[in-house]
């Protein structure tokens, strides 16, 4: 409000003198005001210009009036309220304000800020006491509307509920006029389902579903629901159930953890019918749920959810067609092009999961008009899917199946994917034939069009670097040569940055930990390496190079593509997107139009147990798993690698990639390493030790941990690289490993009987296989692993040489198991789960392939050694994780411009 305190100062003169600003909220600014009538501090509020602007201000003056007289002891009451005159001049000059007593306590929120989470008893205590208060005022015919930790003020122990009756004097004064403003009623992580579709009638019971996601956050350290916007907060609200408490906190009492599901209702007539009966709830021991409340997990949308879904998608859809009527979608990158910005969740269909573990999940047209996605339902696999950004609807490319990193030509028509079976292909975007491109060497992960007879991409192993094909077909060329003499490494996400005929790309050098931006004209054979770290480039707008960083930060820089030559500091946007082990959850189209994973749900999962008659159990809780699930040798726990995603993650402040040993029993974790990115763990025999690979000071080793802390970690072994994968032989006497091919790309075996011998047992060199995942079998005989390029299974002999290939289209991630007779081997692929019986002797051979059943579609599993029981991690995914902002680079286009402006 420019000039607003003082030309309110002038306004209040006779009443109120401001003496400073406290805070904002959604509708008012707040001061801190001297009452000169009757000597107190006061807290006065002002509505914001934009929402009076549209009130009737008598209207609103009346409406108020009704929240004056209530008197309850957990009631702020209302002082006055009203509006400023005129000025002398005749110029109108006013502001609508509400006054309410200053409290010098802290409102709930800030509490939490400092604690996160609050004690049991504190947290109930202060729930009953607002729940005393909205009964009261419910009797009264007053719903609060707006119940938030920002409108409980805690004062000398006691809770007072602050803004009673404001939403609605608002609301009935705006009339139907609300939308003007671009203002909701309520606060999205606290809405009601009721409120998040905007019905007429909102009654007690929206207050009571508000109260409790207030006290789920006091208990749980976060609201019911999670978003990075208020559109995927609504959509949740209105489609999901709340976990339940008990997953983040197990000491809730069984009575408050059903009151709170019995709150939490999505249909309104399920829950308490009052805020009375709700606190008693909460105070009584012996209550429960009862059969009419809805269990929490595995509940399907019902009929009346899906009708709220349809309301919200098609206001979404008639706003996008508006802005595509206007033109307002077209690009246009001046600096004054003020166009407006628009955010939906990508999948608006419930049953549709958007798999986000690719390189390059999305693909966006040029004009930011199509995006392209990975997605499956209950009843396909996984295929591209196609969504326009003015419909709602998202529909299936036929002859797509298992397809990934999707990535659309310069003229929007036609998507190039690719396939685990090394296979490259293009399909028209409005549907038709299947054109196969190219087979290649290795399973590419990420593509770019250089033009739209050509397509540029990167190989799975990193270290074969950018090569090119023809969109029409033939064979594939390198296209950017190592560069060797600089210590480069390895080339990935390359970016055909077409104006200007470069590619930018994420280069690694040898003795450097992170990934930096590198640049190559092929054309003149011109390379730069700039001094920027990032996972890989996403987009040239305004002369700004846009790139991901490791962390999920957007950043852009100034830059000239001619010279290759960046100028000024690098700017962080906003938002933060999911980041994990293959890279960030982004992409952004040359118009504009951003589609991210909302930071913090790259690779929330969770772990299954799946034993072989198909029953489930999963662990309570979440994680962020980064790492290989692997069982210990009484099967009683799993080691595996925890991120920062996840209940645990969240709860625990788990560092990237540390491990951790899971309980089985209980689901608890605990920690073995602490911020060493320790990956690729495997467990010693006896139980009391883990493996893992690491780097420290540069220098990459084999370290062991003991598991119950009695010593810190100790280097194990050095092979001389980091290797891929590693697994310890089960009498402990050595140690598999599988390297990159930069390091020669090697099975290697490493002797623990303190010589460091190192034997190799297959090399891409002399046998043209590239190993990946070694798991030895239980009789410690026989090794076997995945062929990196194309993801066949090989079994290889530990006492002599025998080397055999043994399946074919393993899912390449998805590693082999040993059965306990060291006689069968399991692997997953899109078909399902798959066991080979082998026969020893008198050779090495394979007596019989079969499927044996459907197979949750993981990321990582492992086989108990009694063989009865998979640990699966399954991805919890959320079709609102996934967020699309039309004309993103207008708001990035003011953040990276307000430096200059100062």
């Amino acid at each position: 409000m420019t000039n607003a305190p003082a030309r309110l100062s002038a306004a209040l003169a006779d009443r109120y003198r401001i003496e400073r600003e406290l805070g904002q909220g959604g509708m008012a600014t707040v001061y801190l005001a001297q009452d000169l009538k009757h000597d107190r501090k006061v807290a006065l509020k002002v509505l914001k210009p934009e929402l009076a602007a549209v009130l009737g201000a008598e209207r609103f003056v009346q409406e108020i009036k009704t929240t004056a007289s209530l008197q309850h002891p957990h009631i702020l009451p209302l002082y006055d309220s009203g509006r400023t005159g005129g000025r002398a001049d005749g110029r109108t000059d006013e502001f609508l304000f509400y006054v309410m007593p200053y409290i010098a306590g802290e409102t709930l929120r800030e509490k939490l800020h400092r604690e996160t989470q609050l004690g049991i008893e504190e947290a109930v205590r202060i729930t009953t006491e607002v729940a005393d208060a909205l009964d009261y005022a419910h009797r009264h015919g007053v719903i609060h509307r707006d119940i938030k930790p920002e409108n409980i003020l805690l004062h000398d122990g006691r809770a007072m509920v602050a803004d009673f009756g404001i939403a609605l004097a608002v609301s009935a004064a705006a009339g139907g006029r609300m939308t003007e403003t671009g203002l909701s009623l309520g606060t999205p992580h606290y809405m009601s389902p009721e409120q998040a579709t905007a019905e007429k009638e909102i009654t007690a019971r929206s207050d009571v579903y508000s109260l409790a996601s207030v006290l789920y956050e006091m208990l749980a350290g976060q609201p019911p629901h999670l978003g990075g916007s208020a559109q995927q907060i609504i959509m949740k609200i209105i489609a999901e159930e709340a976990a339940p408490v008990t997953q983040l906190r197990k000491s809730v009492p069984p009575n408050v953890a059903a009151a709170l599901a019995k709150a939490l209702e999505r249909l309104a007539a399920d829950r308490f019918e009052s805020a009375k009966a709700f606190a008693s709830a909460l105070g009584d021991p012996g209550f429960t749920a009862g059969a009419g409340a809805s269990p929490f997990a595995g509940a399907r949308p019902t009929a009346q959810t899906w009708n709220r879904m349809t309301v919200v998608m098609t206001f979404l859809a008639a706003v996008l067609a508006l802005l595509q009527v206007k033109g307002l979608l077209t690009r246009d990158t001046g600096p004054d092009a003020g166009m407006p910005v628009v955010r939906f969740p990508l999948a608006s269909d419930a049953s549709l999961s958007v798999i986000t573990g690719a390189t390059r999940p999305f693909a966006v047209s040029p004009d930011g008009r199509t995006i392209v996605f990975r997605a499956s339902t209950d009843s396909t696999s996984p295929h591209l899917w196609v969504r326009m950004i003015d419909d709602p609807e998202a529909l299936m490319l036929d002859g797509t199946d298992d397809g990934m990193n999707p990535a659309i030509s310069p003229d929007g028509q036609t998507v190039a994917f690719l396939v685990q079976n090394r296979q490259l292909r293009t399909v028209p975007i409005a549907g038709g034939p299947v054109r196969q491109v190219a087979t290649l060497e290795s399973v590419s992960a990420a593509l770019s069009w250089a033009s739209n007879d050509e397509i540029v991409f990167e190989a799975i192993s990193p270290e074969d670097g950018i090569h090119r094909v023809s969109a029409n077909g033939g064979a594939p060329e390198r296209l950017v040569p190592l560069d060797t003499a600089g210590g480069e490494i390895s080339q990935r996400r390359p970016l055909v940055l077409r104006d200007a005929g470069v590619i930018a790309y994420g280069s690694t050098t040898r003795g450097r930990s992170e990934t930096e931006i590198a640049l190559y004209r092929p054309s003149d054979g011109r390379r730069v390496q700039l001094a920027l770290s990032g996972i890989g480039p996403l987009a040239l707008s305004d002369d700004h190079l846009i790139y991901a960083g490791a962390l999920g930060e957007l950043i852009a820089v100034r830059f000239d593509p001619r010279e290759m030559r960046i100028s000024g500091s690098p700017v962080v946007l906003k938002p933060r997107v999911a980041a994990g082990w293959t890279g960030s959850a982004v992409a952004l189209s040359e118009g504009g139009t951003l589609v991210y994973r909302t930071e913090g749900a790259s690779t929330d999962a969770r772990l299954d147990l799946v034993d072989t008659s198909g029953v489930t159990r999963s662990l309570p809780g979440s994680f962020g798993v980064h790492g290989t699930p692997r069982f210990s040798l009484d099967g009683r726990r799993v080691v595996l690698g925890l991120g920062t995603d996840g209940v645990f993650g969240r709860r625990l402040g788990i560092s990237f990639a540390d491990l951790w040993v899971v309980d089985l029993a209980s689901g608890e974790p605990t920690r073995l390493t602490s911020g060493v990115a320790a990956t690729s763990p495997s467990w010693f025999a006896d139980g009391q030790r883990v493996l893992y690979s690491t780097e420290v000071d540069g220098k990459p080793q084999l370290w062991s941990v003991p598991v119950g802390g009695s010593a810190p970690p100790s280097p194990l072994f050095d092979f001389g690289s980091v290797p891929r994968n590693s697994a310890v032989s089960p009498d402990g006497s050595s140690v598999i490993a599988a390297t990159p091919r930069a390091a020669g790309g090697s099975l290697l075996r490493g002797w623990l009987d303190g010589s460091h011998r190192v034997d190799t047992l297959v090399s891409v060199l002399a046998d043209g296989i590239r190993p990946e995942d070694p798991r030895v079998s239980p009789d410690g005989r026989w090794v076997a692993f995945i062929e990196r390029s194309s993801g066949d299974v090989w079994v290889r002999s530990l006492t002599g040489t025998a080397l055999l290939q043994v399946s074919v289209k393993a899912t390449e991630g998805n590693p082999v198991a040993w059965g306990p007779d060291s006689r069968r081997l399991y692997y997953a692929n899109t078909e399902g789960l798959h066991v080979i019986e082998l026969q020893t002797a008198p050779s090495l051979g394979v007596t019989r392939r079969r499927l044996i059943g459907r197979f949750p579609s993981a990321s990582d599993y492992d086989l108990s050694p009694d063989g009865r029981t998979f640990v699966v991690v399954m991805p919890i995914r959320s079709t609102s994780d996934v967020i699309v902002t039309v004309n993103w680079v207008d708001e990035a286009r003011r953040a990276w411009s307000a430096p200059a402006a100062k």
